[in-house]
């Protein structure tokens, strides 16, 4: 099958996740001045209608999905009078919650194992944290 287009908006999209139990493609997106949204769209309508989960975000990039568990985790950069950081809320976007907002240059990638949250940041740096924020080490 040839590649082809799911969805076409007016946003710059940084990440990506699937659900895979649902059939949904959850995106990170901002505009020219900033302002960002959680987004996502059905894959089995085609992706033809875009549902926000999360907007006034600044700057988002990273997202990593844990459907079993309902939740998502997301980075951003933050502008000048939101520093960067990382967050996480329930996969309908519902209890947002910041994790940390300090010691971070530009959180890039997020993953997870077992009950750890992984970031890596853009000054080389890699840290380690649970769910809810604690434990927030450099590993790497």
């Amino acid at each position: 099958m040839a590649p082809h287009e799911v969805y076409s908006g007016e946003l710059f999209m940084d990440g990506l996740a699937v659900d895979t139990s649902r059939q949904r493609l959850y995106f990170t997106g901002y505009n020219a001045s900033g302002g960002g949204i959680i987004a996502r769209i059905n894959l089995q309508r085609n992706g033809n209608m875009r549902q926000t989960v999360l907007e006034g975000l600044h700057n988002p990039r990273a997202i990593h999905l844990l459907p079993e568990k309902k939740l998502m985790f997301w980075t951003e950069y933050g502008d000048k009078n939101h520093p960067p950081s990382i967050h996480k809320a329930r996969i309908s976007g519902r209890r947002p919650k910041r994790l940390m907002s300090t010691g971070l240059f530009w959180p890039n990638a997020l993953t997870t194992q077992g009950d750890d949250l992984y970031v890596g940041d853009g000054a080389g740096r890699v840290f380690i944290m649970d769910f809810h924020g604690q434990g927030n080490n450099m590993d790497l």
